[in-house]
């Protein structure tokens, strides 16, 4: 089986939120993208990602308004990456080890994108017979 590598199955689009804006804003921005991340941006540059697990977990489990919480308190801490060259086998070994669904995607430490774990299923999953 040829390698694949992680650029192959990225978009290129990206969808990003100010680490300033609310929750609110985060999952209009969710919803009208169909995506379950945004990365986020703090004075210009992309410091972390925000996702619907954090939502449910930080804001709706805990029974906070949305409109009162900022994308910087609810956000992940690390930004985990990846090189579009590295192979999408070795982007799955990260993310098992680092206990993470999502790698942000690099070329030449700028962001080109997102790859998700759904994202190497569905690719996976084509190549052995099933449906993408």
């Amino acid at each position: 089986m040829p390698i694949i590598r992680v650029g192959e199955l990225i978009s290129g689009r990206l969808i990003y939120i100010d680490s300033e804006d609310n929750v609110i804003k985060a999952a209009i921005l969710m919803r009208e993208n169909n995506i379950s991340s945004l990365l986020v941006k703090h004075k210009g540059d992309f410091v972390s990602i925000v996702t619907e697990k954090d939502i449910i977990n930080k804001v709706v489990a805990e029974e906070l308004y949305p409109g009162d919480v900022k994308v910087s308190e609810i956000m992940s801490k690390d930004l985990f990456t990846v090189s579009k060259n590295e192979s999408i086998e070795e982007a799955a070994k990260l993310m098992k080890k680092k206990g993470i669904r999502r790698l942000v995607v690099l070329e030449d430490e700028r962001i080109v994108g997102i790859i998700t774990e759904t994202d190497i299923a569905k690719h996976l999953k084509a190549i052995v017979g099933g449906a993408p």
